[in-house]
């Protein structure tokens, strides 16, 4: 595919250091475009983007991988490390979920986070993680009543060495979520202080 003159010379005049990855890409050309889309209309923020869901065996998980930060090798290095261990959180979230496993969600949330939606009445729900987790307890996991698992990364944004934001998608059938998460590296490890999400029932 043809590198735009117009978009190749934006990019030239930002000087900003551009690494693609692709990996088990079947959409290969919806996720460039995408990729520059958002790197023209981005403010400089050390970012990642993701595409296609992720496996139920953590692998796979990215279609396209961007991100810049600096000139330097060693902070790009930094970068594809801070990448991994986020997503490293996410897939146990995403197991803790699917498996009704407590212990996993403990290990993505921090103790002090919370979960927040829209009520049936339009009021704001603000649930603490330890009620979160009696409500898991409570019920079936999606993995003992032979569920479809499906859930995918859509995005990663840093705003800082220690904050982080994720946009995910997962399912209890007949339940589908788009939950939006607030991350904090806490004594060296990334942990969901908040979680906002949207559900669809189907």
């Amino acid at each position: 595919m043809e590198f735009p003159t117009e978009l190749r010379n934006r990019l030239c005049r930002r000087r900003l250091p551009i690494f693609l990855r692709l990996r088990n890409c079947r959409r290969t050309l919806y996720s460039f475009r995408t990729v520059l889309q958002q790197v023209l209309g981005h403010g400089g923020r050390s970012s990642a983007t993701v595409g296609p869901p992720v496996a139920a065996d953590g692998g796979g998980c990215a279609a396209v991988e961007w991100f810049f930060k600096d000139r330097q090798p060693e902070g790009n290095a930094a970068m594809q490390s801070e990448i991994a261990e986020i997503e490293k959180t996410l897939r146990i979230y995403f197991d803790g979920l699917y498996e009704g496993h407590t212990g996993k969600l403990g290990e993505a949330f921090h103790p002090l986070s919370h979960l927040y939606a829209l009520g049936p009445d339009g009021s704001v729900a603000d649930m603490p993680r330890a009620d979160w987790f009696k409500a898991v307890e409570s019920r079936p996991s999606a993995k003992s009543k032979g569920d479809e698992r499906r859930d995918r990364i859509v995005s990663i944004d840093f705003n800082g060495p220690v904050t982080a934001f994720a946009k995910v998608e997962c399912q209890l059938p007949p339940r589908y979520f788009t939950d939006y998460l607030t991350l904090l590296k806490v004594d060296g490890r990334w942990q969901v202080i908040a979680k906002a999400y949207h559900t669809v029932t189907k």
